[in-house]
């Protein structure tokens, strides 16, 4: 019988957080679960940690890499050996709250039409980035209608939510993550998701996002950082043309789309280098996109 949650937690050179990270999944108070471990053929004790927990818990599955791929190759690739109906990303340093999986499955069940539930995340490990972070962030995607959902996701600042808790029936017709792609394969993923049923948000704190300087969202030599990110480039237009979107909300979606992008890139040497006047402008042209919604 297979279990009611998969769990793929790609990792490389994890050693240091590595087994808090695993401690965390497996005192989840729902025990009816599989984790997947992918190792991207790590260099440090990571496959040490790995069979010492594989040894203690059967509930964890060890994927080896005989050579190192590109970070998001490894996420996709564990989606594949998924066998339960739910399924979860999970990083090797992150932590989960021990009622998370129990949370997130109970907020799916009571909405059948949902496609994915998220809860708050709480970010530590470092106090100025967490000071910047502190502030509560919103909660895109709960929208009824398609093109709302897209809209609230590219005006939301935080994409946590793509460590929520995801059917993995509606997944499996995503491309996954797309790399490179000029606004990063988290949120064309979060996109693609969203315009095929809304999300559903569980208002308590049961994600904990470690920040380190190794971690893959800063680490200045993760191949995935050398993109230059939020840019509609050739790749983003391409996976944009791919979204299931009538012609009117895919008018709509390309104007929030290169508002977005726009409010990512280095000031213009004129009238553009005031961060001020940036903001007047993305402002405005969200409440023009706003007004044109039916």
């Amino acid at each position: 019988m297979s279990p009611r949650v998969s769990i793929g937690m790609p990792v490389y050179n994890g050693a240091p957080f590595l087994a808090e990270t695993l401690d965390s999944w497996l005192a989840q108070d729902m025990g009816d679960f599989e984790l997947i471990v992918s190792d991207n053929a790590s260099t440090d004790d990571t496959p040490r940690i790995l069979e010492e927990y594989s040894r203690r818990d059967e509930r964890l599955r060890i994927q080896r890499r005989s050579e190192n791929v590109l970070a998001w190759e490894n996420f996709n690739g564990l989606v594949q050996h998924a066998s339960a109906p739910l399924f979860a990303w999970a990083a090797c340093d992150d932590l989960r709250h021990p009622s998370y999986l129990s949370r997130l499955s109970e907020a799916l069940d009571g909405d059948p039409d949902a496609v994915l539930a998220y809860a708050h995340t709480v970010v530590f490990g470092d106090p100025n980035r967490e000071r910047r972070r502190a502030k509560r962030a919103a909660t895109p995607g709960l929208e009824d209608r398609k093109i709302d959902r897209l809209i609230s996701l590219l005006r939301t600042k935080e994409w946590y939510l793509i460590y929520g808790l995801i059917r993995a029936e509606v997944l499996r017709r995503t491309r996954l993550f797309v790399w490179p792609m000029g606004f990063n394969a988290d949120v064309g993923l979060c996109l693609e998701l969203a315009s095929l049923g809304r999300f559903v948000h569980v208002a308590e704190d049961l994600v904990s996002f470690r920040l380190h300087p190794k971690a893959m969202s800063i680490d200045p030599d993760e191949p995935t950082r050398t993109h230059p990110g939020r840019r509609l480039d050739e790749a983003a237009l391409e996976f944009a043309a791919g979204l299931d979107l009538d012609p009117r909300e895919r008018k709509l979606f390309m104007r929030q789309l290169r508002v977005w992008c726009r409010k990512a890139q280095k000031p213009r040497r004129s009238h553009w280098k005031s961060a001020g006047f940036r903001s007047v402008y993305v402002k405005t042209s969200q409440a023009f996109i706003d007004l044109l919604r039916p």
